[in-house]
């Protein structure tokens, strides 16, 4: 059943959703819950809220599903919808001041352990901010217009967010590439 799905836009798979079908639902999941997790994990690393708020995500836009309104982009909708429940779940349990976006980038195998360990302390100095923008523009390869609507800021404060994180790690990049 899931083929019938791959041959279907984004447009086509969430009217699906919407009108009920339990396979388009699992199709949606099966396809970005890895990509949620991994991002959710970021935003606030225990396993067990995020996979939780994950879940519950899913629930509850299976249970308002006809209320909700066409989307453009599947990805960037579950992407907004799971920070905002994270935060919001996290603000409830009183761990807010708590959550700062993990720097468990990936890096790649060629860098010697010394320039690797200061890349690491470059990234560290990143805002938590910053940090959730960079793995948003160029870990999940998303616009800054998408970038700017999961976070809720507007596209000229990504613009700053990036340039300003850029500008941070040029130094040290620049000693890793030459």
């Amino acid at each position: 059943m899931s083929e019938r799905f791959i041959e279907m836009n984004e447009v086509e798979i969430w009217d699906e959703f919407r009108s009920g079908n339990p396979n388009a639902l699992g199709f949606i999941y099966n396809k970005y819950a890895n990509d949620l997790f991994n991002y959710g994990y970021r935003l606030y690393p225990n396993r067990e809220i995020v996979k939780d708020a994950i879940q519950e995500m899913f629930l509850t836009l299976w249970k308002n599903r006809e209320n909700l309104n066409k989307v453009k982009s599947i990805k960037n909708y579950l992407y907004f919808s799971v920070r905002r429940k994270i935060i919001r779940d996290v603000k409830n349990i009183g761990q807010y001041n708590s959550l700062d976006f993990n720097n468990d980038f990936i890096i790649p195998a060629e860098i010697k352990e010394d320039k690797y360990q200061s890349l690491l302390l470059k990234i560290d100095q990143l805002s938590s901010r910053q940090k959730e923008v960079i793995f948003l523009k160029f870990y999940n390869k998303l616009s800054n217009e998408v970038i700017a609507e999961v976070m809720e800021i507007n596209k000229q404060s990504v613009y700053n967010l990036i340039h300003d994180a850029l500008k941070k790690l040029k130094q040290i990049l620049t000693v890793l590439i030459f």
